[in-house]
């Protein structure tokens, strides 16, 4: 199981993003028709002191599933994170959180599929990732994909 995945800009890795091992309380939130629940995030970027460039991420997004024992996939809703991330000389480690919003019917699903085992879950993630430079201004380059699974219990 891998919590973590990589953040690649132009063939060159310069971070990753990480969903945490859940606290023993996961921040959640009612809302009028359902729930926000928030998943912690580390990302870290980085830069050589070398570099003109500095990397940012950006539009984190995730589909969210759960395996079952007989192997089938289960789609449980999706997930953002409104976050920039931009990276730093050295490394910049950076907390966020992907926020998942649904209706309790989800998340009853949710736990109906995980029958009281330990909370599972696949992160299929999808964002943007460029570089920043200055000149009189800070200028941004076109945007790249960004795409990884990460799975957490």
């Amino acid at each position: 199981m891998v919590n973590s995945m990589e953040v690649v800009i132009a063939h060159s890795i310069v971070g990753s993003i990480t969903v945490e091992p859940a606290p023993t309380h996961l921040q959640v939130h009612r809302t009028a028709g359902g729930f926000r629940l928030h998943l912690p995030l580390t990302v870290r970027l980085s830069m050589k002191e070398a570099d003109k460039y500095r990397p940012l991420l950006t539009s984190l997004r995730a589909k969210l599933s759960l395996q079952d024992d007989d192997g089938r996939i289960h789609h449980l809703g999706q997930g953002r994170c409104d976050g920039l991330f931009f990276g730093a000389y050295r490394e910049s480690v950076q907390p966020g959180e992907l926020i998942w919003s649904d209706t309790l019917a989800a998340l009853s699903s949710y736990e109906r599929l995980r029958a009281g085992k330990p909370a599972r879950m696949k992160f299929d993630f999808s964002g943007e990732v460029c570089h920043l430079f200055s000149t009189s201004q800070w200028l941004r380059t076109e945007p790249g994909a960004v795409t990884g699974q990460v799975e957490v219990e």
